[in-house]
């Protein structure tokens, strides 16, 4: 699992200092349009599943960077997304059975 979160946070940390360039202003759209997506997914998981709060950030952020991985990963190399989503999956089974 601390595999695919290191791959997202590097990818979304790459990501942003190559757009560094671009303006502020977008980046900051961007900002509150996640934050947004960020809090009321927070607000549905603990709702619906009764998780704690910060559990239900960590889901949300893991979701968010398989995201990321899956999209980067696309636009790089051309492969369906659902592929690399059951690779990110297959992947986090065998982690857990092996621990």
């Amino acid at each position: 699992m601390g595999i695919i979160v290191g791959f997202g946070i590097a990818v979304i940390v790459k990501l942003f200092f190559k757009n560094m360039r671009r303006s502020i202003e977008n980046l900051q759209i961007y900002f509150w349009k996640i934050a947004i997506f960020v809090g009321i997914g927070i607000f549905g998981i603990s709702w619906i599943y009764k998780l704690p709060v910060f559990l239900s950030f960590i889901v949300v952020i893991i979701c968010i960077l398989c995201i990321v991985i899956s999209g980067y990963t696309v636009g790089k190399t051309g492969l369906n997304f659902l592929e690399i989503y059951a690779v990110i999956t297959i992947l986090t089974i065998t982690f857990l059975i092996n621990y």
